[in-house]
């Protein structure tokens, strides 16, 4: 549990959330309350061998690479995936 905590209070608040919106920040500044909930789910989801889910989505945004922008070969795709589940 102690690495879940250790995990929570180094996340960048800056960065993007998730499919759920919930922005790091938030799970940075409730580390303290939230890293037994999420260490609790984490060896549930390890016995029973389960990913929930809601933590399988992502939002899907295409990157402009180089050259023109109107072809898509010159994109590339980043997804974002909520925080409980990039921390596993």
């Amino acid at each position: 549990s102690e690495d879940v905590r250790k995990w929570l209070k180094g996340l960048a608040p800056d960065k993007a959330a998730g499919p759920n919106a919930t922005s790091p920040r938030v799970y940075k500044n409730l580390s303290t309350v939230l890293y037994i909930p999420l260490y609790t789910i984490y060896q549930r989801m390890f016995q029973l061998g389960q990913w929930p889910s809601s933590w399988k989505h992502s939002a899907v945004c295409p990157i402009f690479k180089k050259k023109n922008p109107a072809e898509y070969t010159n994109y590339r795709s980043i997804s974002f995936i909520d925080v409980p589940s990039k921390m596993l």
